[in-house]
């Protein structure tokens, strides 16, 4: 029993794969929410990464979709068997998103090493094979299929870490059908803003300490990128959200631009296109620094993200709808 999905617009984490591979097994209409959404950036300084301003909320705010939460120490008190569970989740076409130890599942390095807790994305499972079908961000971050046995997620889905999100077990079905939310320009043109302002409405984001939010991210990947340098080990997380990021908005102002007659959309659109792929030249030029180990890929690749910085600037300098 595999339940259906799309292509999903974002991939770098696995709530946002899963997200958006689930709306796009309906009609294209969910892109103008896309188009609403995920504009903020914010950086956790502790983890050293960058996500979107939303993450763990999305699964509430998504007008789509539905979540049902089941607690574990639930499921433990009724003695309900983890798997038989999934299994009757996904026949009653619900997709599943949970945390589990991936010291257990071989798929991944930490298998038999260390013990680790993340996401992991259910649609599918196969008796005769006896496993699960998942999807996960592998530790090159690509989003991508992965089977997981029944014994492995018996073993994987008990986990130490004791804040509610990560325990519950999240049960999501695509709502049919919605009412269909469209682009709120006046609402795109406030948060992006305050993306390049590096300011927020903290009543939008969710608790978290020592972050950095909106335009002034980029000088902490910066940073990061020059300690990369000196401890000669890449983190590459971060590039795919920045990849994702100026691919939304080539589409968002290229729809805008469509359905209204200003011009600065345009503009902003053909440049947003232009940084997209020089955000992803950028991302294999670390990749290769992060294999050479050289002083000079690495500066390279410093020095290219800098210009990218600045070319950004200047375009929302030129085309300002703010």
């Amino acid at each position: 029993m595999i339940l259906p999905l799309g292509t999903p617009e974002l991939k770098s984490y696995p709530i946002y794969g899963l997200l958006t591979a689930i709306l796009a097994t309906g009609r294209e209409d969910y892109q103008e929410w896309l188009f609403n959404n995920f504009i903020q950036l914010r950086y956790l300084k502790n983890d050293h990464i960058v996500f979107f301003e939303q993450y763990r909320s999305l699964l509430k705010s998504c007008p789509y979709i539905s979540e049902e939460i089941v607690s574990r120490e639930t499921m433990e008190g009724k003695s309900i068997d983890y798997v038989d569970f999934l299994k009757d989740s996904i026949n009653n076409n619900k997709y599943i998103l949970l945390y589990c130890d991936r010291f257990y599942l071989r798929e991944f390095k930490a298998f038999g090493v260390y013990h680790i807790t993340h996401e992991l994305f259910v649609y599918g499972y196969d008796d005769d094979k006896k496993h699960f079908i998942c999807m996960d961000n592998n530790e090159e971050g690509f989003f991508s299929t992965i089977f997981v046995s029944y014994e492995e997620m018996q073993a994987a889905i008990h986990i130490e870490d004791s804040l509610s999100f990560f325990r519950d077990i999240h049960l999501i079905r695509r709502d049919e059908w919605w009412g269909i939310e469209r682009i709120d320009e006046n609402n795109i043109k406030t948060l992006f803003g305050e993306y390049i302002h590096s300011t927020y409405r903290r009543n939008m984001c969710e608790p978290f300490t020592a972050v950095n939010y909106g335009f002034n991210i980029h000088y902490d990947v910066l940073d990061d990128l020059k300690n990369y340098m000196r401890e000669n080990k890449l983190d590459i997380r971060s590039m795919f959200v920045l990849l994702e990021h100026k691919e939304l908005m080539k589409k968002r102002f290229l729809f805008l631009s469509k359905h209204t007659n200003d011009l600065c959309y345009w503009g902003l659109s053909n440049g947003y296109d232009k940084l997209k792929t020089k955000y992803n030249f950028l991302k294999l030029m670390l990749l290769k620094a992060d294999i050479q180990q050289t002083n000079s890929a690495w500066l390279k690749a410093i020095s290219t993200y800098q210009s990218l910085i600045d070319e950004e600037l200047a375009l929302v300098t030129r085309y300002s709808i703010i």
